[in-house]
Order: structure tokens, then sequence, then C-alpha cells
């Protein structure tokens, strides 16, 4: 599905399916593309002289991608929080709540940028992308600057402001899970801290390969034209760019904190058992020897031969009584005092 919105001298002129028509002059289109099909993949392809291989394969990349600097062809995983968006919203920069029951999503975006057409195009059918879509031209429509590159900038604004939601709920996950790791409720934390830390690592990756976006056009590799104006605007949101890349890294280093207390615990628990197996072990020991003497004095004075003992008549029985009881109660002594028992 194709929505779009033409901008030029004769005013804005928007619509959805195949009646756009390709802008001339200093006119430009903006489009965005949910789901493509087959007819408008090759009316885009051949309007815009694009290689419609990108159209197969943007969607299967592992990792941001650029295709071509002219027309710049750049795909890439976009980060953002479902359900945490805002119903009205006047602005690119309007204000988000949280949303307990949002979680990150991501989805593979091909950015084609010629020199008179943005194209955005996402492989399914996405609400978060289509009210960036209409967001995006509503603040175009009301601003005064109505260029191609004011258009990108507020596109890659928009987008680097979605990525502070994206930061926040990572560090929402990463408070809960600092909190049961101190908890020691182990469960899975193990698994959820690997999730969380290789998230991170292709957020970080996902950042700079926006920033390189915004790089190539202020080296003018790419086909747009940008004023001074602008061109300082992008500087601002290259820098936004390098901060959010900043706050990754310290959730790097947070996440390898939690890893570290996380074993900590585990060998900590793993030392306590171990003791107190110890601790069981010497008790049984030393019960075991306690047992052992009376038992070896019952099992000498049990043979059958004439013993010397047996001959001191009926105190015999007691005398032999007597050294086991003497030699428990010495035994005992000694592990007492060995901290054993």
């Amino acid at each position: 599905m194709i929505s779009f919105g033409v901008y030029g001298k004769e005013g804005t002129k928007s619509g959805v399916g195949l009646s756009y028509k390709v802008p001339a002059g200093k006119d430009f289109i903006w489009m965005f593309v949910e789901r493509p099909s087959d007819e408008e993949i090759t009316r885009i392809t051949k309007d815009f002289s694009i290689p419609k291989k990108y159209f197969s394969t943007y969607f299967k990349e592992h990792r941001s991608r650029r295709y071509s600097i002219d027309p710049l062809i750049f795909v890439y995983a976009d980060y953002f929080v479902e359900g945490r968006r805002d119903e009205k919203r006047s602005t690119p920069k309007a204000s988000k709540h949280i949303d307990h029951g949002s979680h990150i999503k991501a989805m593979h975006v091909m950015m084609i940028l010629t020199k008179n057409a943005l194209i955005i195009t996402v492989p399914q059918l996405s609400k978060f992308h289509t009210e960036l879509f209409n967001s995006l031209s509503d603040t175009l429509e009301k601003g005064k600057n109505k260029s191609l590159s004011m258009l990108m900038y507020q596109f890659l604004l928009d987008d680097a402001s979605e990525n502070y939601d994206v930061l926040e709920e990572v560090h929402e996950k990463i408070v809960v899970l600092e909190e049961n790791v101190l908890k020691a409720k182990n469960g899975n934390l193990l698994k959820e801290i690997v999730k969380i830390k290789r998230a991170i690592h292709r957020m970080s990756r996902r950042f700079w390969g926006t920033a390189r976006i915004i790089s190539l056009i202020k080296k003018g590799l790419t086909p747009l034209e940008v004023d001074k104006e602008t061109m300082s605007l992008l500087d601002d949101v290259y820098d936004t760019y390098m901060h959010q890349i900043d706050i990754l890294r310290a959730y790097r280093d947070l996440i390898t904190d939690a890893l570290t207390l996380y074993t900590t615990n585990i060998s900590n628990k793993l030392a306590t058992a171990s003791n107190n197996l110890n601790v069981i072990v010497k008790r049984l020991t030393a019960i075991t020897v306690i047992l052992m003497v009376p038992t070896l004095i019952a099992g000498v004075y049990g043979m059958n031969f004439d013993i010397p003992e047996f001959h001191f008549g009926p105190m015999g029985y007691y005398m032999a009584l007597a050294v086991m009881v003497i030699s428990i109660a010495a035994v005992m002594f000694y592990f007492k005092a060995k901290d054993w028992l």
C-alpha cells in the first residue's frame, strides 16, 4: 500500500495507491510504502530507477546496510515501543507516556533518497509507521520551509526522538533485572541478561548506521541539496545520535555489572552449599567415629576366645560398659573441641 504527498508550486497533493506522478523541477514527493505488492514495486522501481532486487532482500538483512549512494538506498532495523505513542501528537517532540504493557519492537525499513523523492518502505503493515507518516506530513504541511532536505531532517529528528522511548524502555528492563539479581531471583536471569546485552549491541550498530546517513549528507555524497540552516539542524540530530550511542555504552556497562553480580551470587550460593555439605560430612564422620569405638569394644568381647576380663567375675560386664562410655565421651570431647559437633 502506498501513501504519498507531493509538494511543489501548486501546493500539496496527497493520496494513496498508484495515482502519484513523479515530480518535476523543484517539486518533491514523500512516499510511505507498506507491504508493497508486485505491481507497486514494479512501478516504483521504474519511476525512480531503483534496482528491483533490493525490495526482495532488505527485510532479510541482519544489520544496517547501504545499498547505494546515488540514489541513497539504506536499510536498517527501526526500533520502537509498541503501545507507547500518544494517540494525539502535534509535533515529533510531543511527550509520551509509559505504558507498562508496552514492549520494544523492531522492523526493517528501507529508505530511498533521490533528488526529488524520499521513499520509506516497510515489509508489513505498521500502525506506528503510519502514524509517523501522518505526523511528518502534518508537520511539513504547517511548516514554512517545504523542502526535501527539511523533510529528511524532520524524519531523522523524529526517529531520534523515538529512540529515547526505546532507550527508556531498555533502562526499565535493566532496572528490573538488577532488582531480580539483588533479590537472588535466578530463574532465567542469565538468559535475560544475554538477551538485553545483544539487543543493546544491535541498537548501537543501528544508531551508528543512521548517524552515517547524516555524515553522507553533510559530505555531499547524496543527491540531497541542503542549505546551511538545515545542515546545522542535521548537525544537532547527529549529536543526538552520538548521545544515544553513549547511553547505550552506559547501559552495556550496567548489564556487564549485572552479569558480574549474578555470577557472584551464583558463586556465593555454590560456596555456601559446599560449606554446608562439608559441615554435614564432618558431623556424619564424627558420629561414625563415635559409634565405631564402642562397636570395636563390643566386637572384641564378642569373640569366641578365652578373654582375661571374663575372670573378673560379675564386674567384667560393667567394666566393659564403662570403657565404652569413657571412649565415647573422650571422642565426643575431641570432636567438640575441633568444632565438628
